[in-house]
Formats: C-alpha cells, sequence, structure tokens
C-alpha cells in the first residue's frame, strides 16, 4: 500500500498523506528514521519513531497535546490489576510548528495491539466553518429590536463591512 511504512519488526507503523515523500534514513526493531518531502510547501523535515520507553531528555521538543482518550497503552488485564497509562505521544520542534499552523493528534481506538494508534494532522489552520444567519420574525416583536437595528447599522465599521456579516 503507497504511503504506508512499518519497521523491521512491524511494531511501528506510519500512514503518509499522499502529498508527501518518504525516504527511509533508519529501519531497525526500535526506530523508524524518515526524511519527509511535503510537495505542496517545498519542504524537508525529519520525522524519526521510536518504539521504546524514552527518557525525558533536555531539548527543544514540544509534547502537542492530543484529543480522545487520555491512554495510548493497555496491560491487557480487564480485572484489578488493570493499568492504563499514556506511553505514546508526538513531540515536535518549533521549527515543525512553525511550518504548520494547526496540528492536531487524535488518540484512535486501539485495536490488535495494546497501543493505540496516534493520528497527527498538519494544516494551514484557515478551517472555517460557516454558520448560517437565520432570521426569526419573533425577533420583530421585541422591545429593543428597532434601536438595536437603528444602533448597528448606524455604527462605524473598520475594515470591509462584509465581514461584519461572516
Amino acid at each position: 500500500m503507497e504511503g504506508v511504512i512499518a519497521n523491521s519488526n512491524g511494531k511501528i507503523w506510519v500512514f503518509i498523506d499522499v502529498a508527501v515523500q518518504m525516504e527511509i534514513l533508519m529501519n531497525t526493531d526500535q526506530q523508524l528514521s524518515l526524511k519527509l518531502h511535503h510537495q505542496d510547501l517545498g519542504t524537508d523535515f525529519i520525522a524519526i519513531f521510536v518504539y521504546a520507553k524514552c527518557d525525558a531528555v533536555e531539548s527543544e521538543l514540544f509534547d502537542i497535546g492530543f484529543k480522545g482518550s487520555p491512554f495510548t497503552w493497555w496491560n491487557g488485564i480487564s480485572a484489578g490489576d488493570c493499568i492504563f497509562k499514556r506511553l505514546d505521544r508526538e513531540v515536535v520542534n518549533q521549527q515543525f510548528q512553525n511550518l504548520f499552523s494547526n496540528i492536531e493528534v487524535e488518540h484512535l481506538s486501539r485495536t490488535g495491539s495494546d497501543h493505540t494508534p496516534l493520528l497527527l494532522t498538519c494544516g494551514d489552520g484557515n478551517v472555517t466553518f460557516s454558520k448560517p444567519f437565520r432570521f426569526l420574525n419573533f425577533w420583530t416583536n421585541h422591545e429593543s429590536f428597532k434601536e438595536l437595528i437603528l444602533q448597528n447599522w448606524s455604527s462605524e465599521v473598520v475594515g470591509s463591512s462584509y465581514l461584519n456579516f461572516s
């Protein structure tokens, strides 16, 4: 399958968007290092995926948080000795954060492993949600309706007046 790579023992799986070309720099049982080229941005970056316990090291990497379940690992025991932990995380440096203004990590549903897959989405942050305006006739019966409309129509607009309606 194009856009999918697994490390040598199949413990690390990476799914890459079609706009990204990848080159394998290192592939071991514990690590998968990729050089990624984002075609739309014309930018190269290195991504390193590690399957191991990582101690905190002094670095310029930032945990970018997540949405979804707070846990990424389960010990597989459903009784009293059940343990859930957040072992897996995405960390990025400042340059990566500057490259993508909208970075999001989602903890997906765990299937076939004791670890939860992580989905890293990088976007330009220009996502807008359009909420259509709906006029409701009962507003005209409100005692301050006419005054409010006159006040807003006569106020000074800074910038494009069309922006006030979006």
